[in-house]
């Protein structure tokens, strides 16, 4: 999945964290990239552990605000319930 950064670059993320599923392992894109293809996905960057930088959070996740989404573990927000938001808002953006 491509995200966006709180400090405006982007990434893919590389894997999840079940621990924290809002802060994953993701690959930031070169900075010229906005776009890459599951083909190109062996691509350079830097890869950040978000689980373990407090710096950075996700913002965005292929192109929705996902901030409104974002949830810590110990708020007890079930990952089912997060899911279905997510759909809620998809499909609601893509009826649109």
């Amino acid at each position: 999945s491509m995200v966006g950064l709180s400090d405006g670059g982007n990434a893919v993320v590389l894997t999840h964290n079940p621990d924290d599923p809002c802060r994953p392992s993701v690959r930031r894109l070169p900075e010229d990239t906005k776009v890459i293809q599951p083909a190109d996905a062996s691509f350079e960057g830097e890869d950040i552990d978000l689980g373990t930088d407090s710096s950075l959070s996700i913002v965005m996740a292929e192109g929705i605000d996902a901030e409104p989404f974002l949830f810590t573990p110990d708020e007890g927000i079930a990952r089912e319930e997060t899911a279905n938001r997510v759909l809620t808002l998809a499909e609601e953006q893509a009826a649109m």
